[in-house]
């Protein structure tokens, strides 16, 4: 019976960081869980218990936009281009499973965080925002097939264009809603939720729930100069986990 306990409040607290992390700069839940479950547990079980909270904390991340149809506008040849070839990039890591997917992405990521941090902008000309947002998000969908990393090239695109603070972590709910939304339809297709599953990642909403609020809570409180130190710092670890431990 202790065993069984401490397996539940191990996960308990799991959530409850990743949901700050995430109520604090708008990604990395999924990273966290998988990442610190992968030590007590399964992926397959992670996965599957990630889907309910992520999918509310998504559309939290939504909600605490003042204009959230401006920008889902302003974007949103991005977030349908995120979503065409995920089945293609599945289909490369199902025939090539040792090609170290994750690994150059994480390479990548971490360039790209290091030149952001020594003060290096990487804007985009306003008139190439529809046709690099089709190639990044046809990219992006690419790489979430293969990596199951949903935030590459998508976080280099909303910085390019010139999203601030609360745009990006709206931007970030809307692309990880949608990813969320077609992640739950491939596994409930292939029967790989349970009713036992399901209920645990309900319950599992309180403790992502109270991290989120404490998370968004702390961001309010910081400046456009700090949250942007904080944000490449996550995005850099983010690149270290898939070097170090990605497939």
């Amino acid at each position: 019976m202790f065993d069984f306990d401490w397996f539940f409040i191990q996960i308990f607290f799991i959530f409850l960081f990743a949901g700050f992390v995430k109520g604090l700069v708008g990604f990395g839940f999924p990273m966290i869980i998988v990442g610190l479950m992968s030590i007590i547990s399964d992926l397959k079980f992670a996965i599957s218990i990630i889907l309910i909270p992520g999918f509310l904390s998504n559309l939290f991340q939504i909600y605490t936009l003042s204009s959230p149809i401006i920008l889902f506008n302003k974007i949103r040849i991005f977030l349908f281009s995120a979503l065409i070839l995920i089945p293609v990039g599945v289909n490369f890591l199902v025939n090539l499973p040792l090609f170290p997917f994750e690994k150059i992405v994480g390479f990548i990521i971490i360039i790209y965080s290091i030149f952001c941090l020594r003060g290096y902008q990487f804007p985009l000309n306003p008139g190439y925002f529809k046709i690099v947002g089709v190639i990044a998000g046809l990219l992006n969908s690419l790489l979430t097939g293969m990596t199951a990393c949903s935030s590459m090239p998508g976080i280099v695109y909303f910085r390019a264009i010139g999203l601030v603070k609360n745009e990006i972590i709206g931007a970030l709910g809307m692309l990880f809603f949608l990813s969320t939304l077609v992640l739950g339809l491939s596994l409930w297709w292939q029967d790989q939720l349970t009713v036992h599953s399901n209920l645990i990642s309900l319950a599992l909403c309180l403790p992502a729930g109270v991290g989120v609020l404490m998370g968004y809570i702390l961001r309010k409180r910081t400046n456009e100069r700090f949250f942007n130190i904080v944000f490449l710092m996550v995005f850099s670890l983010l690149g270290t986990y898939l070097i170090f431990f990605g497939d």
